[in-house]
C-alpha cells in the first residue's frame, strides 16, 4: 500500500514482475496543469519502477514542463489526431491483437455491444492498440491516472490480453463517471488509487468495499524546488495562490 502522504511506494499489485514493466496510461500528455501525474512518473523513475508512459492524445500545449518535455520521446500515443484518418490508423494497429488475443478480443466486442454506446468501441479500438503495444514492451501491469476514459481504456484492455489493471480517480472523473461504472471497475481493478479523503470514502461507497482497501496517496510537492520565505529579504507585496474549484 502507499503511505499516506506524497512520497508514492508502488503497492505490492503493480510492482512488475521479473523482467516485466509497468505502463502507466493517462488521457493526454503533457498537460501544464497535471503536474501530480508528471511528478508520480518522475518518481516512479527515481525508484527504478520499469515503465512506459502512454496516453491517448497530444494535447498540443505550447506551454510545457521542462520534465515533461524531456519525457515526450517516450510517450506512446495511441491515436495520432482527433479525425478519422487517426482512427482508420488505430483500427488497422488494433486488428493485429485478433490473432494474439482471438477469446480476448471477442470478450473486448462483447462488452462493448452490451454497452451500446459509440464512446465503449471507441476505447475498445485504443485497448485494442494499447494491448498489442504492452504485448511487445512486456508490460505486466496496467496502472490508468482517471476514473474515466483511461480506466475505461485500461478495464478493456485487461479485458482483451489479461494483463492486470489499476487505476487513481483524481475528480471530476470520478463524480462525472455513473456511480455502477465506478463501482465495476473498482472491483476489477488489482486495486484503486486517490488523493483525498473525500474521494476515498465515495469509491468504497458506492463499490461497497471497505474505504481501507482504496489507497490514499495525497499529492506531494517538492519543496527543495523552491526558495524558503526566510532566505529572501522581507518586502510589502501580495500573496498570490492559484487553484481551481
Amino acid at each position: 500500500m502507499c503511505p499516506e502522504h506524497g512520497d508514492l511506494i508502488v503497492p505490492r499489485e503493480a510492482e512488475p514482475a521479473s523482467g516485466g514493466r509497468l505502463a502507466v496510461l493517462v488521457k493526454r500528455f503533457p498537460r501544464l496543469s497535471e503536474t501530480f501525474v508528471l511528478n508520480e512518473v518522475l518518481e516512479l523513475r527515481r525508484q527504478g519502477v520499469p515503465l512506459d508512459l502512454f496516453a491517448l492524445l497530444d494535447p498540443h500545449e505550447s506551454l510545457v514542463h521542462d520534465a515533461a518535455r524531456e519525457l515526450l520521446p517516450e510517450v506512446s500515443y495511441l491515436r495520432d489526431g482527433e479525425g478519422w484518418l487517426g482512427w482508420l490508423r488505430a483500427v488497422r494497429e488494433g486488428s493485429v491483437v485478433c490473432m494474439h488475443h482471438p477469446m480476448g478480443t471477442a470478450r473486448g466486442i462483447a462488452f462493448a455491444g452490451r454497452r451500446r454506446r459509440a464512446a465503449t468501441f471507441r476505447h475498445l479500438v485504443e485497448a485494442l492498440v494499447l494491448a498489442r503495444r504492452m504485448d511487445a514492451r512486456g508490460v505486466t501491469h496496467l496502472h490508468a491516472h482517471f476514473a474515466h476514459s483511461p480506466a475505461a481504456v485500461a478495464e478493456l484492455a485487461s479485458l482483451v490480453c489479461g494483463i492486470p489493471f489499476s487505476f487513481t480517480g483524481h475528480a471530476k472523473d470520478l463524480y462525472t463517471t455513473p456511480a455502477e461504472i465506478i463501482a465495476r471497475r473498482t472491483n476489477k481493478a488489482s486495486f484503486v488509487v486517490t488523493c483525498t479523503d473525500a474521494n476515498r470514502g465515495y469509491i468504497a461507497a458506492v463499490s461497497g468495499i471497505d474505504a481501507k482497501d482504496v489507497v490514499l496517496a495525497h499529492h506531494g510537492v517538492d519543496v527543495d524546488r523552491f526558495t524558503a520565505a526566510s532566505d529572501r529579504p522581507r518586502s510589502a507585496g501580495r500573496i498570490l495562490t492559484v487553484g481551481r474549484l
